[in-house]
């Protein structure tokens, strides 16, 4: 079980997702974190920098929007998540 999940909603910016992912990926890998990249609106861009990247990537039906992709994260997510702490 992943020591904490990390949700990443995202739309049609590859580019920014890749620099993130840059910055996220390797410290979420020491720590034992997973990464899921929500794909709103199917864009292949987006899927090819995520996997890139080592995130999962999930589909969200488009446009679901910020707050459908995040939820969709919440669902999907393997780490013991204190719905508390969820932002």
């Amino acid at each position: 079980m992943p020591t904490a999940t990390i949700v990443i909603p995202t739309r049609s910016r590859p580019g920014y997702l890749g620099v993130a992912l840059a910055a996220i990926a390797p410290q979420a890998r020491e720590a034992g974190a997973e990464v899921l990249v929500l794909n709103d609106g199917g864009d292949t861009a987006t899927a090819q920098v995520a996997t890139l990247h080592g995130a999962t990537v999930l589909e969200v039906p488009a446009p679901g929007g910020a707050n459908a992709a995040r939820n969709a994260g919440i669902e999907a997510a393997r780490s013991d998540l204190d719905r508390k702490s969820v932002v």
